[in-house]
């Protein structure tokens, strides 16, 4: 064995993935998980079991299922160190590190209570400022259709058909999720009247314009971002921190089903999911509806 000191490794091994548009989130989550062993590692000799579980247990506020994600890369990176020569045995051979992934407690929907009480505050400002309008807008289509984030912050004006009650979800710049996300939506008739009113104060090609209107909604200083001002309205009418779009998306998915009664086929259209086992994760269990549906439960008749 002959090991390489950490930072020549780093350097090699993100080398496979040159250039950066080649396999670009592989990447991005190996230069991360080897950035952060470095914090224990000076060479690839110090890829130990000891030194992989100080990792882990380094970093106490990262849910199991995105630890276990990273933990693949690790893996990854061990089995190219053997490989290489650098490290006579990978810690992965007998041990797996992967965590026990135990019930989420992490809110990722919000009830109709909740949503009903964020959508009625967010309209009663709706005509105060340019920005109020935009945030109301924003969150009426993205509850409403279960659009991705950016899906839904990088729409044109022309995407958006109000008179037909449908939206297309184009490509263009944007590399979509999957094949099956470039496609039309419908926009539930509750929406448009918000959607209209918006389209014709925005005074840009983008729905969602950033403040100078040259471009989509996509990004901003710390505090200025969609998300900070989404989570600081739901703050205000409210509701615990950490709302976000993904879930107004997860919120149209829970509701869809057990509120509105939608099939399965027909939310997964709308969220344009290729497997099943996707609409599952999507799919929540909220406590009001499922007491709503035990309303109907009455052994007592025959």
């Amino acid at each position: 064995m002959t090991p390489l000191d950490w930072a020549s490794f780093t350097s090699e091994l993100l080398g496979l993935y040159s250039p950066r548009r080649r396999a670009k989130k592989t990447r991005t989550k190996m230069a991360q998980v080897l950035a952060e062993l470095g914090e224990f590692a000076g060479s690839t000799a110090d890829l130990t079991p000891a030194n992989v579980n100080r990792w882990v247990e380094s970093r106490p506020d990262r849910i199991a299922i995105t630890f276990n994600g990273l933990i693949a890369y690790l893996k990854r990176a061990c089995n190219y160190s053997v490989s290489r020569g650098y490290l006579d045995r990978s810690p992965f051979a007998s041990e797996s590190f992967r965590l026990r992934v135990g019930r989420s407690r992490r809110r990722r929907h919000l009830s109709r209570v909740e949503l009903a009480a964020l959508l009625v505050h967010l309209e009663s400002r709706h005509r105060e400022t340019w920005r109020d309008g935009r945030l109301y807008a924003l969150a009426m289509l993205s509850c409403h259709t279960g659009l991705r984030a950016m899906e839904a912050l990088r729409l044109r004006v022309e995407d958006v058909d109000l008179d037909g009650g449908t939206l297309e979800v184009v490509a263009r710049s944007l590399r979509l999720k999957t094949e099956a996300s470039e496609a039309t939506i419908p926009i539930p008739p509750a929406a448009i009247p918000a959607l209209r009113e918006w389209a014709g104060r925005c005074g840009s090609e983008w729905l969602f314009p950033g403040s100078r209107l040259r471009g989509p909604w996509v990004s901003g200083s710390n505090g200025k971002r969609p998300a900070d001002f989404l989570d600081a309205a739901a703050i205000a009418a409210g509701l615990p921190p950490g709302t976000t779009l993904l879930m107004l998306r997860h919120t149209f998915a829970t509701h869809a089903r057990t509120s509105f009664g939608l099939g399965s086929e027909a939310v997964r259209q709308i969220l344009r999911h290729a497997d099943e086992r996707t609409q599952r994760h999507y799919l929540q269990a909220d406590l009001d509806n499922l007491r709503a549906a035990v309303d109907r439960v009455d052994f007592r008749a025959a």
